[in-house]
């Protein structure tokens, strides 16, 4: 009686060590993985049905949910709009969000730049373009007036919507870059009043708009009341409004991408893509902006400096950049990944996204990278704390998105939903999630399972013992209550285990 008794004792203990065991390497996949997020939508490709399908990098052919090489997107956190610059398909997709701004489903609400989801064709087929087309678009902003700003890439152009966007195809109220949005762009030459296939938009505080003019090597601002054709108030990265050479150096850009602002440290942060940096300027800007210099730089040694880098503190080509509330980060477009920095340390970045470390950058598609990543956007919370993070990855056709808060059992999930794609086949393309999944059920087993066996056994043996010896009554309770307590936390670290890897929100 002794011998069993203390071999369901020594068993019981067994299986809370391995089950403490498994705890600890469930945290140690979650952090040592070498990738410290990891989608939980890819928006374009996906459906209802199925869900995400993260190894899947399709151009799919226009319709509600299919996205060909998309650049950027904004999110009106007021009217709760996502809006996607779905670049290859040469229109701009608007999907209805919940009232805290998350995403609902595959299925875009409206498109812009077409009468419908079936056309793709640039100026919705029409050759030149009208208030009601769009040519590759690649910038979208909005601004707390509820207007809504696309650069209208190829056709050189702004187009500003007034209106609440609440119906297919519809029409521009004004343009910049050409006398109305009728007439082609011209190109040739600079000035005030021209654009050069712009890139990138975004809104100040006072109610104006910097727009990278990608081609023309600057950035300019445009002050309202609105107009067709109006001029341009400010200029940055070239000496004055005619001068659209490229340039280097802390008055000097060369093809910059994107663009977006530091409310709350009022600085102006914009991608010099072919200076291989971000130049930060301090805002408001004086004057004309002729005489403006960047203040400081991400992503090389000092303002001199343009050499693309595989590092940390180094950047290629990066095309993009979000800033939220203590976070920067950076779309490192031909470095194939997503760099996080500090913003009190924006020198060297804390985390790497879509590669296994800093000084990889494979392209690919799955869970763990990028191809061609060229638009980047912070969501944030109710409280202003960075939340969702969106991820323009170009080159496999999809918006990736990820959750960005540290603690995974603060996230809004769906527990049957998260296990259902967990036992997807696509889940089983790479060793990480095998490890996670086989942690996950071999744990519940060895904590559920075991101790119940166990603590049926010792009960069972327990009561027949107190039916040949009833003066031995206390002893067997005492041992019987052991055995509970240690069943109890066996299954209590099983249930830590399985609730850590299923909210982790990395399937």
């Amino acid at each position: 009686m002794k011998t069993k008794a203390k071999t369901n004792r020594y068993s019981l203990i067994l299986a809370l060590i391995l089950c403490a065991s498994s705890l600890c390497g469930s945290v140690a996949y979650a952090v040592n993985a070498g990738y410290e997020y990891r989608p939980i939508v890819a928006i374009g490709q996906m459906d209802e049905k199925n869900g995400s399908n993260f190894y899947s990098n399709q151009a799919n052919s226009p319709g509600r949910s299919g996205i060909t090489y998309p650049t950027q997107m904004t999110i009106d956190t007021q009217r709760h709009r996502l809006y996607i610059a779905d670049t290859g398909n040469n229109r701009v997709m608007v999907f209805i969000l919940y009232e805290n701004n998350t995403f609902v489903r595959p299925d875009a609400d409206y498109v812009l730049g077409h009468q419908d989801f079936l056309n793709n064709e640039p100026n919705d087929g029409q050759g030149n373009p009208t208030d009601k087309t769009l040519h590759a678009p690649s910038g979208v902003a909005t601004d707390t007036d509820g207007n809504l700003f696309i650069a209208d890439t190829n056709n050189n152009r702004v187009l500003i919507y007034s209106k609440f966007i609440d119906a297919d195809g519809m029409s521009a109220d004004y343009v910049l870059g050409a006398p109305d949005p009728f007439t082609v762009a011209d190109t040739s030459g600079a000035g005030a009043g021209k654009m050069n296939h712009p890139s990138s938009i975004v809104s100040d505080q006072s109610g104006g708009i910097f727009v990278v003019d990608s081609g023309n090597n600057r950035v300019l601002h445009f002050s309202p009341p609105w107009s067709n054709g109006q001029q341009a108030d400010q200029v940055l990265g070239r000496p004055n409004f005619d001068d659209v050479s490229s340039g280097s150096g802390e008055n000097g850009m060369s093809n910059p991408g994107g663009v977006d602002i530091d409310r709350e440290a009022n600085q102006l942060y914009v991608a010099d893509s072919a200076n291989n940096r971000i130049l930060i300027y301090r805002l408001p800007i004086s004057g004309d902006g002729t005489g403006s210099r960047a203040t400081a730089v991400m992503g090389q040694s000092d303002l001199n400096a343009n050499t693309a880098g595989l590092s940390a503190s180094g950047l290629r080509n990066p095309y993009d950049v979000s800033v939220g509330r203590s976070n920067i980060y950076v779309a490192d477009t031909s470095n194939n990944r997503i760099l996080q920095y500090a913003k009190d340390s924006p020198q060297n970045a804390a985390i790497v996204i879509g590669q296994e470390d800093f000084t990889t950058n494979t392209a690919g598609v799955g869970f763990h990278n990028f191809n061609q990543p060229k638009g980047v956007f912070i969501l944030p919370d109710e409280g202003g704390e960075d939340m969702n993070l969106y991820v323009s990855d170009s080159a496999n056709n999809r918006i990736a998105v990820y959750d960005v808060r540290l603690d995974p059992f603060l996230r809004e999930v769906n527990l049957f939903a998260r296990i259902n794609s967990i036992l997807a086949v696509y889940a089983f393309k790479d060793l990480y999630n095998i490890g996670r999944f086989l942690t996950m059920w071999v744990s519940l087993i060895i904590g559920v399972f075991l101790p119940l066996i166990l603590l049926t056994s010792s009960t069972r043996k327990a009561m027949k013992a107190i039916g040949r010896n009833p003066l031995a009554r206390g002893k067997i309770q005492l041992n019987l209550l052991f055995t509970g307590v240690i069943s109890l936390m066996c299954t209590a670290l099983a249930w830590m285990i399985f609730l850590l890897l299923v909210l982790d929100n990395t399937y």
